[in-house]
């Protein structure tokens, strides 16, 4: 579970974050909304641990490989030098697992994400978008996160392959009982793939709750803004 309680941060002298509160539980999808600016990925560096907060608490998982983040290129964060299968199993092999013991997890990995496991031997250089992202995925899951951090983890993707990709991701959180963070600025993906939604306004929650309510009864100006610049009927 990641719990965000009263969590502001700065960068210098410029406050980015605003009093921040949210949990996402074991078994759910958690999307953050707002345009660009809004602090969204800002939010995604706290949860993974990368950043620190200036004021507040955020409590996640401590154990190692318990927080695992799927990045928005996956280009620029899967080494071009790697294999897929030392890709994947990197953290395994990390944690001092041998190499002829993670064979049949990474291949069931893969497997699970829709990939041949022919494509262990193959280099990035050999991969397509979807297949680079699904490698993506597949390296985050096999550390068996309980919290996994997506930061726009479909949006260099063309449309075709996003939906492939959702259909990876959705039943991630169900069957591997971990919780999701979703940082999204498409909101009809957000609507299929999330359970909840936070919307970020200049570093504030404006709105917040299941995505039914939030989508089809938004109580703030600014979410209902956001939803009718994209299409929806408020």
């Amino acid at each position: 579970m990641l719990s965000f309680k009263q969590v502001s941060f700065s960068y210098g002298n410029k406050p980015i974050l605003h009093d921040i509160s949210f949990t996402v539980p074991a078994g759910k999808v958690v999307a953050l909304l707002g345009e660009s600016g809004a602090g969204k990925s800002t939010v995604a560096n706290l949860a993974c641990g990368l950043l620190k907060p200036g004021a507040g608490h955020v409590i996640r998982p401590l154990k190692a490989g318990a927080t695992q983040m799927i990045f928005q290129s996956s280009s620029l964060s899967l080494s071009p030098h790697l294999s897929v299968f030392e890709l994947v199993g990197e953290g395994l092999l990390i944690q001092g697992r041998k190499r002829k013991n993670i064979v049949d997890e990474v291949q069931a990995c893969l497997a699970s994400v829709g990939l041949d496991t022919s494509l262990s031997s193959r280099y990035v250089a050999d991969l397509s978008g979807g297949q680079r992202q699904r490698v993506n995925i597949a390296r985050a899951i096999i550390m068996r996160p309980q919290l996994i951090v997506a930061d726009e983890p479909v949006s260099a993707l063309d449309v075709s392959v996003q939906a492939q990709i959702c259909n990876v991701l959705k039943p991630l959180v169900h069957n591997k009982q971990c919780g999701m963070l979703l940082v999204i600025h498409d909101l009809r993906l957000a609507e299929y793939l999330a359970d909840e939604v936070v919307v970020l306004k200049q570093g504030r929650i404006v709105e917040q709750g299941c995505v039914a309510s939030v989508y089809h009864e938004p109580t703030h100006s600014y979410t209902q803004a956001l939803l009718a610049a994209n299409g929806y009927a408020v």
